[in-house]
């Protein structure tokens, strides 16, 4: 086992037992920001899919199990997670629909892809003191910059001329005008963000944001709530953890 992953994994079913992942039993674990991700992409089949950041593959292993007929390529630091991400693609027959490339998103140049889905790291290593666990502080500490996600997700999408690629990223819901300022920047200037609140009442604490070429635009959606006020989630995330669906949440 390559350093930073504990002596043990486990191997946990998602979806419904649609899919499986093999994860650290401790330090940095699967949370169900990525399965969101993955049900609020918006996909064509055949599509041409790039996740920066793939981690063990948990957003990319949800689109392959939603969608049979997509290529997904992840782009992933830390060599440890990387090899985590094969192992979980040859687990879940998917080896050949999934591709992972170990490199830098401040300098691994990638292009030709339709969709890009990222969930960066979100807390600032100024506020933040970075975990012990070098993929744990790999995952949550920003050491590249915001903006330079952005740029790697626009120069890898196919656009212009007839090209209707997208970024969809989840991030931290403090982190709004950085992620817009970033992305309008790269050249994805027609960006719509969706605030994600725990329960009604509260605060949006992530958000989504999808970005595109086109004129400048800033479209907020009204939030989506993901608990009742039970706790319980609501009947769409709910089908969404439990099986490969998509999540309809945005507007044509």
């Amino acid at each position: 086992m390559l350093p930073g992953i504990a002596n043990t994994t486990t191997e946990d079913a998602l979806l419904g037992g649609a899919m499986m992942l093999r994860q650290p039993a401790k330090g940095y674990r699967l949370t169900s920001d990525a399965v969101l991700l993955a049900a609020m992409t918006p996909l064509r089949p055949q599509a041409r899919v790039l996740e920066l950041g793939v981690g063990y593959g948990q957003v990319s292993l949800c689109l392959l199990a939603r969608m049979p007929d997509i290529t997904v390529t992840g782009l992933e630091l830390m060599p440890q997670s990387a090899q985590l991400a094969r192992e979980n693609a040859n687990l879940n027959h998917v080896a050949d629909r999934l591709t992972i490339i170990e490199g830098d998103v401040a300098t691994t140049r990638l292009s030709g892809f339709e969709v890009v889905v990222s969930n960066p790291p979100y807390r600032l290593a100024a506020s933040h003191t970075a975990s012990d666990d070098p993929i744990k502080a790999a995952a949550t500490i920003e050491r590249v910059p915001l903006a330079v996600w952005c740029q790697a997700a626009a120069q890898a999408l196919t656009q212009g001329q007839g090209g209707d690629g997208q970024a969809i990223f989840i991030h931290d819901a403090r982190r709004q005008a950085d992620l817009v300022r970033g992305m309008q920047a790269a050249g994805l200037a027609d960006v719509t963000v969706l605030p994600l609140v725990s329960k009604p009442g509260q605060e949006a604490k992530r958000i989504i944001v999808r970005a595109r070429c086109g004129a400048p635009s800033v479209r907020v959606l009204d939030c989506l709530v993901l608990h009742q006020a039970d706790g319980a989630w609501v009947p769409a995330a709910e089908a969404a953890l439990r099986a490969p669906v998509a999540m309809n949440v945005w507007p044509e």
